[in-house]
């Protein structure tokens, strides 16, 4: 038990170094969180300071989620659900990040790490969701939302024997899944008002 808990503190202290906060001090000089939407995650970091930057951040938010589950795999063997719930602490240190007076990104990259780790397939499946959604509508947000969504209907589908592995991965996918809609609520909430800006203006829709 002593050792879930040091784990799992150690999971949220790595998940909350703003990778993509520091990166746009330390090369523009620059406060990301009073700039575009103020998040600290990839997505902010490209319409910020352009692509580069924002695929560097991403691999650092990907490596938030890849790496404590790789450290919980070797500490919790042959308890992949477990090693699931213990690393998602550093979504959580991500979210609500320690350096920053508990505040910080959504949380996306994060899980699509530890998901990538967990079952590839389901990892997949999102992406693919992620992007053709982007690809058509050019709104990151709502690509976001609909992966959230479909997230707990594939872990159901994968594994629909009732377990105790089982039940702790479905435990991370819904609470996951509801944490990041309530991150993404002003989104929504411009969604729905027609109100949300476009990341990538030359999508399929608007070319048809």
């Amino acid at each position: 038990m002593i050792k879930l808990i040091l784990f799992t503190v150690a999971a949220y202290l790595y998940g909350s170094i703003p990778f993509g906060y520091w990166l746009a001090l330390s090369v523009r000089h620059t406060n990301v969180r009073e700039k575009g939407s103020g998040n600290i995650g990839a997505t902010n970091i490209t319409r910020v300071l352009g692509f580069k930057f924002g695929l560097v951040s991403l691999l650092f938010d990907l490596s938030k989620g890849i790496i404590p589950f790789l450290i919980a795999e070797k500490l919790f063997p042959g308890q992949r659900g477990v090693a699931l719930c213990c690393s998602s602490a550093s979504i959580l240190g991500h979210n609500f990040s320690l350096f920053l007076s508990f505040k910080g990104g959504k949380g996306i990259g994060t899980t699509a790490g530890l998901l990538l780790m967990f079952d590839y397939r389901i990892a997949l499946v999102l992406v693919c969701i992620w992007i053709l959604t982007i690809l058509t509508s050019g709104w990151v947000s709502l690509a976001s939302i609909l992966a959230l969504c479909t997230a707990p209907w594939l872990m159901i589908w994968l594994y629909p024997v009732i377990s105790e592995q089982n039940l702790f991965a479905w435990v991370f996918v819904f609470f996951y899944a509801i944490l990041g809609l309530w991150q993404h609520r002003e989104n929504i909430k411009r969604l729905l008002s027609h109100q949300e800006k476009v990341m990538f203006k030359h999508n399929l829709l608007k070319n048809r």
